[in-house]
């Protein structure tokens, strides 16, 4: 990510594989996709609200130049991509302001949503809307820095002693590591922070409980996950807590 707080907007990212549309079956696979990238918008919308929201309003919009590209953030329209900052305001005027998006497509087997950018930016309640830090995940990054990072933004008296290229660089142009991509930071993580640091006040002391579905439900879908990309050790696994595993009959007949 640059060092700006730039985040998904029109466009197909270079992360992604454009995904034919015109047979029948991959129209209907895009149309599971963006019915479960609408669950998940939903999802997003009731935890930021349950919370340290009042009016977040999470849509998901397909990209107009490839069907297999659908976007989430604040109030998206068809004709932009780019949400609305989100004001952090369970009661009163807000303390600050949230950007949210995602940009979602297929994974690999043509059948579950997959996260492939995710940005939450953090703005202060001033006019200039001057940024905090962000929170990005960009899966296969290219650049070499972390796929899952956080960058905070400051002076840092600090990092000027590594010399004048990092003064100049300054602190937001640091990637700090927010986890591997399988158990990586995720909004819940996000909302917690900013509580925790006092600079959200939640609704209520309800607030951790509204946490508890969506990383249930993040974790369980990282776990089946990696569970197809190393199969071998899940069943290894199994078998050493003595359940009896069958293999399926097209693995049986090789």
């Amino acid at each position: 990510m640059s060092s700006s707080p730039s985040r998904p907007g029109g466009g197909i990212s270079p992360h992604l594989t454009p995904t034919a549309s015109g047979s029948a079956s991959n129209r209907s696979d895009l149309r599971k996709i963006f019915s479960l990238a609408r669950d998940f918008a939903s999802d997003i919308q009731h935890v930021l609200n349950a919370t340290i929201c009042n009016n977040a309003s999470i849509n998901a919009q397909r990209d107009i130049t490839d069907p297999s590209v659908i976007a989430i953030g604040n109030r998206l329209t068809a004709a932009s991509l780019r949400g609305e900052l989100v004001p952090i305001c369970a009661r009163g005027k807000p303390t600050g302001w949230l950007k949210v998006e995602y940009l979602c497509s297929i994974d690999g087997a043509g059948k579950y949503l997959m996260v492939v950018n995710a940005f939450v930016g953090v703005y202060a309640a001033d006019e200039a809307r001057t940024p905090l830090c962000h929170f990005d995940y960009e899966r296969d990054k290219a650049d070499g820095y972390p796929e899952a990072h956080v960058q905070v933004y400051g002076e840092s008296t600090a990092l000027a002693t590594w010399g004048d290229r990092f003064a100049d660089r300054g602190l937001h142009r640091l990637h700090l590591p927010a986890g591997p991509r399988r158990f990586r930071w995720i909004l819940e993580d996000v909302i917690e922070f900013l509580v925790s640091e006092g600079l959200a006040v939640p609704h209520d002391d309800t607030w951790r409980d509204a946490l508890k579905p969506g990383r249930k439900k993040f974790m369980q879908s990282q776990l089946r996950a990696a569970i197809r990309n190393d199969t071998e050790t899940a069943v290894l696994y199994l078998s050493e807590c003595d359940y009896s595993i069958h293999p399926p009959e097209t693995v049986r007949r090789r």
